[in-house]
């Protein structure tokens, strides 16, 4: 222990747990304590206590520290934490601004999720559709309307090149994805193919066609059908490399199909 803590005010203490026990005990709403949260929350050397002084900050006071930590923070939790008790209707426009600019996916996720589907339907869409991260997009496509924007979700299950963001597609379309693929057998292929990850002349060869089919009750009458129409789809969708897909939404989509 440093001699100087024996002396010293806790907040001050060079250990950062009886810091952080310290500005739990302070009041924001006394002038004096606030200025020492104030400074905790921005300057502190560490990340734990940084956080436990912008969560004693109350958005309605402290709004204007709130949303400069939010958006200046070196250390990004601590930016979330600021985040996280921003009102989207007094800070909008900061809010915006990090869903588009901040430096790490899961400040942008926690922006992303403040965001009002009608208000900002043109910002979520171009969110899910160029952020470079796939767990931003997904939370901006969660908060679309399938029923509204059906048509667009369908073209990221056929086109998106990020396979987990096309599955979340899927099941954000749910049983109604049929009004949206025709061709609702040859899509299921395409999972099917995906989900066993083989070369297609493999997965003929080796008879996982026939074991998968059997198991969930389906019947081919005619295995070069099923070479044909993966053959056709895989050219028809330019599709080389599929990803990994959870064979349960492999099954929903066979027994979808009406080919079946």
């Amino acid at each position: 222990m440093d001699l100087l803590d024996l002396i010293r005010p806790k907040w001050k203490h060079a250990d950062w747990r009886v810091r952080q026990e310290a500005v739990g005990k302070l009041n924001p709403k006394k002038r004096s304590h606030f200025k020492i949260i104030a400074n905790m929350a921005k300057n502190d050397s560490d990340s734990d206590v940084r956080k436990a002084a912008v969560d004693k900050l109350d958005p309605t006071i402290h709004g204007s520290l709130l949303a400069d930590i939010a958006k200046n923070a070196s250390d990004y939790g601590n930016r979330r934490a600021a985040l996280d008790k921003l009102d989207l209707a007094v800070h909008e426009s900061l809010i915006v601004d990090i869903v588009k600019n901040d430096s790490k996916w899961n400040v942008r996720c926690a922006a992303v999720d403040k965001l009002d589907p009608v208000m900002h339907e043109s910002l979520i869409v171009d969110i899910v559709k160029n952020d470079s991260n796939f767990e931003v997009r997904t939370t901006a496509m969660d908060k679309l309307d399938p029923a509204i924007h059906g048509s667009f979700l369908a073209d990221i299950v056929k086109n998106d090149s990020n396979q987990i963001v096309s599955e979340f597609a899927v099941r954000k379309l749910g049983d109604d994805i049929s009004q949206w693929f025709k061709d609702l057998h040859l899509l299921s292929v395409q999972f099917f193919y995906s989900c066993v990850g083989k070369d297609w002349l493999d997965f003929i060869r080796y008879g996982e066609c026939r074991s998968f089919t059997d198991s969930q009750g389906i019947g081919f009458d005619d295995l070069a059908i099923f070479e044909r129409e993966l053959k056709d789809f895989c050219k028809s969708y330019n599709i080389k490399q599929p990803g990994d897909i959870s064979l349960e939404l492999c099954s929903k989509f066979l027994k979808l199909s009406s080919l079946f």
